[in-house]
């Protein structure tokens, strides 16, 4: 490890502190309120400069302010590891406010920055463990990519190291460690079966895609351990039910490692039920079900390490040892489609059954950890909402990072006639160049409620969750947007009969229409109630190979904002055809945290150079009210889910691969099938 004498192991754990599994329980305005008290200062003072998107810049600009700070560093790589192991174990403010209060006390301005960063996952360098570890040795992140260990790795590569150079030339490889869970192996979506078939030359398996929570269960001897997608072990609720069953499925193997997906199935239909209902709340709701663990691919047996297998003989090898257990224990449901018609007719009677779609996968392929080489088709992939609505600037809020200070996302609404008031339908902050958000400052006129229930006009419903930063001064004088989306959907904190729009965007302004003659609330029922939902015709040569599907496809309209002769106009920006190609203007309005990502520099450059605003702090999700979209790995915490839906209930947190998606069709494509959830 060259002249470093400290502890390599420590060093980087810190230093990918994205892939450091430990959970910090307290939030982004939890760390100021605790700063704040510290070092005497207004908390006001430093949640506004917080608005300006870094937690760690604001914490070391008034930390240094306070003339508390100390010169030099003191504390040593052990001493902070040990720190943040203290604090995974704080919950309460009073607690928070102590670990901090002890932190302060030999930190420089850049210590306290620092720590921020790494209780939020994220240390803006633009280093993931790909790069990192392949400094150790070539062979590094495959191992590490296999074992899930760190520390193994670490020490692997000291010893090659101290045998001298010949060490980096030999491979390094790391077997599966049982009870060390192993990264899940992903699928990508695709929207077309010709597509999925020309993915697989040679041969697929069309698996069941269980709307389940993924298990991987490791068996040595008589101990058992399952672990989630997420890598953390799985609460005892939702695996009880059925942990009783699994060694008597297990009986031919001492030491195994699975994977599958566990769910809830209904004892009346013998159909699953859907996602999230395995919560301890929600599944005593569903008394005709039981909990069971169905099975598709199988890692380690007996001491092998069966990853580097073809698919087809993991699948032979599961089969021979595993004893399904009706109605507890089974092996996923596989078809094996010879072309496009046969997974066609899969395909279709999965969707009439109401299950979730298929997962498929070449027969040849190994099992490659943490990588998306499987494809998932799912119904909604075709899904699309082919209604424009006419909606009304309602309200603004400020934007973070480059657009901080600004108003950048609008709340739009619709004219409720029977009750004499204005709700809210969406956020919308998807169509506008950096030159039209200035523009929009001096649009209309604003009246500033700070968020305040108090300063909320009576002539708009909205729920506390929503209340912007801004209100329009006359609704009935405001612009009218035109607005496309993915599609309606019920969300209970919008007003207009709650329902509202995903991933809504601005088509262009409606000068010839206004509150009166926008949509109202009672057209915008009748949409929702219709569906909105668009289906793309098939060819002919597509009806003779299967008349009984069609192949839809979203229909793909671009981000391109028209515009009118009038001033009001003028707020929107034009964009030419040029604009319109290689991703130019793909991600226009938006605004965008990349988290925990490889390669984050790649897709920030590609946002940024779409038009995308990239808001520089993330907060785990928590309370950041106008961010568009987190790009995120799936693997991730769920806390950072949980978290952003209850700041930022329209917030869409996807995977890396949405802007593929959109990159691909060049537009904005749903991000329905990219979620993370």
């Amino acid at each position: 490890m060259g002249s470093f004498e400290g502890d390599v192991y420590l060093l980087f754990r810190l230093l990918l502190c994205k892939e450091d599994k430990r959970v910090f329980r307290v939030r982004e305005k939890g760390i100021v309120k605790c700063l704040s008290g510290l070092f005497g200062c207004s908390l006001q003072e430093m949640l506004t400069d917080l608005e300006q998107g870094d937690l760690g810049e604001t914490a070391k600009k008034f930390f240094v302010a306070s003339g508390l700070s100390k010169q030099k560093s003191t504390y040593t790589l052990k001493e902070v590891d040990d720190w943040l192991e203290e604090l995974t174990n704080t919950t309460r403010d009073d607690q928070h406010t102590a670990a901090f209060k002890t932190f302060i006390e030999r930190a420089t301005g850049d210590d306290l920055k620092l720590i921020c960063k790494i209780i939020d996952h994220d240390l803006k360098i633009s280093i993931g463990a790909r790069y990192a570890l392949v400094a150790l040795h070539p062979d590094a992140f495959n191992a590490y990519k296999n074992s899930n260990n760190l520390k193994a790795i670490i020490e692997k590569a000291k010893n090659y190291e101290l045998k001298g150079d010949g060490g980096l030339k030999r491979k390094m490889s790391l077997s599966v460690n049982l009870m060390t869970p192993i990264k899940p192996m992903l699928a990508r979506p695709n929207n077309t079966l010709e597509h999925t078939v020309q993915r697989c030359p040679n041969g697929m398996f069309a698996e069941i895609k269980y709307d389940g929570e993924r298990v991987q269960i490791h068996k040595n001897n008589d101990e058992y351990k399952t672990y989630s997608r997420n890598l953390k072990p799985v609460a005892p609720h939702k695996i009880a039910e059925v942990q009783q069953y699994i060694p008597q499925a297990f009986t031919g193997a001492t030491t195994i490692i699975l994977d599958g997906e566990i769910l809830l199935m209904d004892t009346n239909t013998n159909l699953p039920l859907p996602f999230g209902t395995l919560g301890i709340h929600k599944k005593t709701a569903f008394t005709n079900a039981t909990v069971c663990l169905f099975i598709f691919d199988i890692l380690y047996l007996n001491g092998e390490m069966l990853l580097g297998l073809p698919l087809c003989e993991r699948r032979k090898i599961l089969e021979e040892n595993v004893k399904p257990i009706p109605g507890r224990i089974a092996l996923s449901e596989v078809h094996r489609p010879k072309n496009v018609a046969e997974l066609t007719a899969v395909f279709n009677k999965v969707v009439s059954e109401n299950i979730e779609g298929l997962v498929v996968k070449d027969i040849h392929g190994t099992y490659e950890p943490n990588m998306r080489h499987w494809i998932k088709i799912k119904k909604e992939h075709f899904d699309g909402m082919c209604d424009t609505v006419d909606l009304i600037v309602l309200g603004a809020y400020y934007g973070t990072g480059n657009k901080g200070g600004l108003m950048s996302i609008f709340l739009m609404g619709v004219y409720d006639e029977k009750e004499d008031r204005f709700k809210t339908v969406c956020k919308v902050g998807n169509g506008f160049t950096d030159k039209t958000i200035q523009e929009l400052q001096t649009a209309f006129p604003v009246v500033k409620i700070e968020k305040n229930e108090a300063k909320c006009p009576s002539w708009l419903s909205c729920k506390k969750m929503l209340l912007p930063d801004f209100v329009v001064k006359n609704p009935r004088e405001t612009p009218i947007w035109e607005i496309k989306g993915a599609e309606f959907t019920i969300s209970k904190f919008h007003t207009a009969d709650s329902i509202s729009i995903r991933f809504p965007r601005v088509i262009k302004v409606r000068d010839d229409k206004d509150w009166k003659t926008a949509t109202s609330l009672k057209y915008l029922r009748s949409l929702y109630e219709k569906g909105g939902i668009n289906r793309k015709k098939v060819d002919d040569e597509e009806e003779e190979e299967n008349d009984e599907f069609n192949t839809i496809q979203p229909k793909m309209n671009s981000l391109k904002i028209n515009t009118q002769t009038s001033q009001k106009s003028n707020t929107i920006a034009k964009k030419s055809k040029e604009d319109e190609v290689d991703g130019k203007d793909v991600f226009l309005g938006l605004n965008v945290i990349v988290y925990k990502v490889e390669n984050e520099e790649r897709l920030k450059g590609i946002l940024k150079r779409g038009g995308a605003g990239l808001v520089d702090e993330d907060d785990e999700g928590f309370s950041i009210k106008n961010v568009t979209h987190i790009i995120t790995e799936e693997t991730n915490e769920k806390q950072l889910y949980n978290g952003v839906k209850q700041e930022n209930p329209n917030c869409c947190v996807v995977s890396p691969l949405w802007i593929d998606a959109c990159l691909k069709h060049n537009c904005l494509v749903s991000e329905r099938n990219f979620l993370i959830s």
